[in-house]
């Protein structure tokens, strides 16, 4: 069941399919374009999806109730890898677990 949606910066609609662990990417048209992700634990694996965010640049977070974690992605590759992931630890706590790419913030 979809929950989360956004588009981002090349008009392409991106949406949380929470159910089957994955994001689903469509034209502005709504013509399926490709899915991201399966489920599981591990970086670019979901345990359902709820929310998804794409900055200009091109940046997807995407913030999952299973594994309790934002992962982000560039979406602008054939194939996105996790760019850093954040869990939550503890309450409010974040703690940064993994970083790809050498990049702070986002």
């Amino acid at each position: 069941c979809p929950r989360g949606i956004c588009a981002g910066p090349q008009g392409q609609i991106f949406v949380c399919d929470s159910h089957n662990h994955r994001i689903q990417v469509f034209t502005r048209a709504g013509k399926p374009l490709r899915s991201i992700g399966s489920q599981g634990t591990g970086p670019g694996f979901f345990d359902e999806p709820t929310c998804v965010a794409v900055d200009p640049k091109g940046r997807m977070a995407i913030s999952e109730g299973g594994n309790a974690r934002v992962q982000i992605f560039d979406v602008h590759v054939a194939s996105p890898s996790v760019l850093r992931t954040r869990c939550a630890l503890s309450g409010a706590d974040v703690q940064d677990v993994a970083t790809r790419g050498g990049q702070s913030g986002w």
